[in-house]
């Protein structure tokens, strides 16, 4: 049976972002993307594991991960914290690379997605109208080269942390109690059909993503949060 969290997604995405913030406060003052996922999943471990907020919750395996409860009832799933920090040092590199002016930020994040598992059809419409959103306001051209420099930027990130648990120290070394929150986040929902699969369709990357945004709202899936 699917899990469904206590908070309703608009407090959900409240919430994780305040626990994130939290999370930015104890990093190096630099821009997010320069910021070694290894360091931020320390300082994930760090917040959390002092945080009242989060409790060990098993998971199985055997694996007890931190995970946000009150009252004995897990308030959104852990992942959204892996993902939406992926989601913020993306749009970081890219506006540094000049990819995304800093006023679309926001923007772009909805666009991401604020809450990664199984959200309600609600935020996969939010999505899909902030796209159709840079849809109009960018030239097909700078809309095709952003999606792919978010499509490699991400894959960058995923081979990063890759390369942490490769080295020996996977989540739970590294993280403390995170179990997979970063390595689930990674399979980026919006961004799993922007490959060169698809282009080699003749399918340019913002088709890709059209026709992979109209699927979120087809799949019939119960959400793990209500509206």
């Amino acid at each position: 049976m699917m899990q469904q969290y206590e908070l309703p997604v608009k407090q959900a995405i409240q919430k994780v972002e305040e626990h994130v913030g939290e999370i930015k406060q104890v990093l190096p003052r630099r821009p997010l993307h320069v910021i070694p996922l290894a360091t931020i999943l320390l300082a994930t471990n760090e917040v959390l594991s002092r945080h009242p907020d989060f409790k060990h919750v098993e998971k199985g395996n055997p694996t007890s991960v931190l995970s946000p409860v009150k009252n004995g009832r897990e308030q959104y799933s852990y992942y959204e914290l892996g993902h939406n920090l992926l989601v913020d040092r993306v749009v970081s590199k890219l506006v540094a690379e000049k990819h995304l002016e800093s006023r679309h930020a926001e923007k772009f994040k909805t666009f991401l997605g604020r809450l990664h598992y199984n959200p309600p059809a609600s935020l996969a419409r939010s999505q899909q109208s902030a796209f159709e959103e840079f849809e109009r306001e960018l030239s097909p051209d700078h809309l095709n080269a952003l999606l792919v420099a978010t499509h490699d930027a991400w894959a960058e990130q995923t081979h990063e942390l890759h390369a942490v648990h490769l080295s020996g120290k996977d989540e739970t070394e590294v993280g403390g109690n995170l179990g997979d929150m970063f390595h689930n986040a990674t399979s980026q929902r919006v961004l799993m059909l922007l490959d060169l699969k698809q282009l080699r369709r003749g399918m340019s990357p913002a088709e890709a993503i059209k026709l992979r945004l109209n699927k979120l709202l087809t799949i019939a899936k119960v959400p793990a949060y209500t509206d």
